[in-house]
């Protein structure tokens, strides 16, 4: 699967409506007669930009420390449509930083994140429910490793590449999953989905990947007591339940809270099923400037985690946290 012209034609076709300028809404010319009121826009967007980072720099310290450097950056924009009964609502979130350390010459990988969801909503008999066509797409843009101390002296950049080990890529893993359901939404803070028949797609592009994430093995190797990378399959399909509880929140005038749990129940194998929470706070501390405070904690059936105690891999409870600071960008429709 060539990943990357995937991605830019779902984004494409998501996102494109942007480029076009919406009509002000309620806009009149009261220079002629026959005034007429332009039709509202049935586009509403958003979009939040942050940009940090950060630098340490030890000279002639007594206890010590590496020099580093940090760039982190995250992208979260909204398109919905609005029209009569039908609402169709998509997000984009992109969150990726690059560390630079003196211990290591080399870029590393501290945040790596792409998600989009789109959802489809159309009014139904029920009060605060509507019917719900869900698709989300799960993924990171960019190959992440792990490094082992290089056995010579002063290692170079190329000695501490030539250890490194590849821990996960673009679609390795991806998560793809379409689903029909229904939504609850009684406050405005607070919307409840549930999507009984949901349809998944689990790939890793990477052959060396495919065991730890869980890929089934093909037909003519499952006999075998030790197989190689090859032997798996790239991609999983899966059949089951999702359940996603999203908040979102100003505890101030300055400050909001946001947050999404998931919960995905395969029917055909329930010890595969995973769980995702992601949290995000912002305080907006001026116009420009935001402290934003991360969350994201994952517990998936189907991965095994890889450590020194554990070269086989282990199934557990996965967390990563981040407190940026940084320069911010905000824009959004009248309407929204």
């Amino acid at each position: 699967m060539n990943y990357r012209y995937f991605l830019l034609v779902v984004l494409s076709l998501t996102f494109l409506p942007l480029a076009s300028r919406a009509l002000p809404d309620g806009v009149v010319d009261t220079s002629r007669s026959d005034t007429v009121a332009r039709k509202p826009s049935l586009w509403v967007y958003s979009l939040k930009t942050n940009i940090g980072f950060s630098q340490t720099q030890f000279t002639r310290w007594a206890s010590g420390g590496y020099n580093t450097a940090t760039l982190a950056t995250y992208v979260d924009a909204t398109l919905d449509l609005l029209q009569g009964a039908v609402m169709v609502k998509n997000r984009l979130q992109v969150d990726h930083g690059i560390l630079v350390s003196e211990e290591k010459p080399v870029p590393q990988i501290s945040k790596d994140r792409l998600y989009l969801e789109s959802r489809a909503q159309y009014i139904s008999p029920i009060r605060h429910v509507m019917y719900l066509g869900t698709f989300d797409l799960k993924t990171q843009i960019t190959n992440n490793y792990t490094y082992t101390t290089p056995t010579v002296e002063d290692p170079t950049a190329a000695d501490w590449k030539a250890t490194r080990v590849l821990k996960s890529a673009p679609f390795a893993p991806g998560y793809i999953n379409m689903g029909l359901g229904a939504t609850w939404s009684t406050w405005k803070w607070l919307t409840v989905s549930y999507t009984p028949l949901t349809f998944g797609l689990v790939t890793t592009s990477n052959v060396s990947l495919r065991k730890n994430y869980g890929m089934p093995l093909r037909s003519q190797y499952e006999s075998i007591e030790s197989p190689e990378d090859y032997m798996y399959h790239s991609q999983r399909f899966e059949f089951g339940s999702q359940l996603k509880i999203d908040i979102k929140v100003n505890l101030r005038r300055n400050m909001e809270w946001i947050s999404q749990l998931s919960l995905f129940t395969d029917y055909l194998a329930f010890e595969k099923s995973r769980l995702n929470l992601d949290t995000k706070f912002y305080w907006k501390l001026s116009r420009f400037f935001t402290l934003t405070v991360s969350n994201f904690n994952i517990y998936d059936g189907s991965v095994l985690v890889v450590d020194e105690d554990h070269p086989g891999g282990r199934k557990v409870w996965q967390l990563k946290e981040f407190i940026e600071f940084g320069f911010t960008y905000s824009m959004a429709s009248k309407k929204h």
